[in-house]
C-alpha cells in the first residue's frame, strides 16, 4: 500500500533529528500532553495501553509510569532502539501503521493513544486502519488520536491533504460512538498549524 511517509522515511527523521540538536524545529522539549491525565482518569492499573506512532516515546513513557501495561509502536528502527535504552522493560515494536494489522490480539486493548500520527493517510487508507484499530479495542474502550487538519480552502491552496474535521467525524462514526472532537490552533514542532483532538469509544 503506497502512502506518503515510507518506513525509510521516518527512520532517516528521527536520525537527522538526533544528529541535529541545534534545530528548534526538530529537535525541543516536551511535557507528556495534558490530555493524559484524563484519559487514564478510569483505567484500572495494568490496563493494556498502545501509544501507536510513538515517537520519541515521551508518551509511552508516562503510560508507564503511571502503573499500564504500555507497547510503544513505531516505524523507524532507530527511534526504537533509542526508546529501548530509555527503558528496555516497555514492549517497544517496529510496525509501520499503513500495514493496518496490528501485532494484537482482537479485544485486547484498554486505550489506544495516536498523537499526531494518523494525519498521513488519505481517506481510503485511514479508515483500514481505523478498522483494525476497532477490532484490537475491547468494548467500550477508547480510541484517541491527535491530528493535524485544514479547511477545504487550504487543502486546495497549498496541496496536502490532511482530512477535514468533517472527514474525520463521517470515518470515525462507522467504527467509533461518543466521538468528541476539539480543534486547536497554535504550534507544533515550533510551526504554526491546526490540528483536532479527538477521544471516542469503541461501539
Amino acid at each position: 500500500m503506497k502512502h506518503v511517509k515510507t518506513y525509510e522515511n521516518w527512520n532517516d527523521f528521527h536520525e537527522y533529528k538526533s544528529n541535529n540538536p541545534k534545530n528548534p524545529q526538530l529537535v525541543y522539549e516536551r511535557n507528556p500532553e495534558p490530555n493524559i491525565d484524563k484519559l487514564i482518569y478510569d483505567l484500572e492499573p495494568g490496563s493494556n495501553v498502545l501509544d501507536l506512532g510513538c515517537g520519541d516515546g515521551i508518551d509511552t513513557l508516562y503510560f508507564q509510569s503511571n502503573g499500564f501495561n504500555v507497547s510503544g509502536l513505531d516505524a523507524s528502527e532507530f527511534v526504537i532502539d533509542e526508546n529501548k535504552t530509555k527503558n528496555p522493560n516497555i514492549d517497544w515494536k517496529i510496525y509501520d501503521i499503513a500495514d493496518a494489522n496490528l501485532p494484537f490480539e482482537d479485544n485486547s486493548l484498554d486505550l489506544i493513544y495516536c498523537r499526531l500520527s494518523l494525519h498521513y493517510f488519505d481517506r481510503f487508507q485511514l479508515s483500514q486502519i481505523l478498522h483494525n484499530i476497532n477490532l484490537k479495542l475491547k468494548q467500550g474502550a477508547i480510541l484517541y488520536l491527535s491530528a493535524k487538519t485544514q479547511s477545504f480552502k487550504d487543502r486546495v491552496s497549498t496541496g496536502k491533504k490532511q482530512l477535514h474535521i468533517r472527514e474525520w467525524q463521517k470515518i470515525l462514526s462507522y467504527y467509533f460512538k461518543d466521538i468528541h472532537i476539539q480543534k486547536n490552533s497554535g504550534k507544533l514542532y515550533n510551526i504554526p498549524s491546526e490540528w483536532l483532538e479527538i477521544e471516542c469509544h469503541k461501539s
